[in-house]
């Protein structure tokens, strides 16, 4: 029971976060929203989450609340994307969005890493 109390006081604090001070979950469909809950839950067993991206505006709205959760917790994120959409995308997406609220964090904690694809 303690256990289940202690759990239950902590998901109630992220669930009201997001409904009421999230800048991207009202944003997301039922379906990304699934999505997001999962990858936090996998994010929660490591120290710091990693994001990887390729193509795609679902996994991007998803990718952005990660970021702004880890952001709204003080956690790092390695985000690794393809060259092609590094400043395209995740650069004016990111300084759109979630920049004004966590301009002091944002570029702490959020580490951008491209890459060429090689084929």
């Amino acid at each position: 029971r303690s256990l289940s109390s202690f759990f239950e006081g902590k998901e109630k604090s992220q669930a009201n976060w997001e409904r009421n001070d999230s800048l991207t979950y009202p944003m997301l469909s039922l379906y990304q929203k699934d999505g997001c809950h999962q990858a936090l839950q996998i994010a929660d067993e490591w120290v710091s989450p990693l994001v990887f991206d390729g193509v795609g505006l679902s996994n991007t709205y998803i990718v952005l609340m990660i970021l702004e959760s880890c952001l709204q917790q003080g956690r790092s994120v390695l985000m690794i994307v393809p060259e092609s959409a590094k400043n395209s995308v995740w650069r004016i997406r990111i300084d759109r969005l979630l920049a004004p609220e966590y301009h002091r964090l944002l570029w702490r904690f959020v580490h951008l890493l491209a890459f060429n694809f090689l084929i």
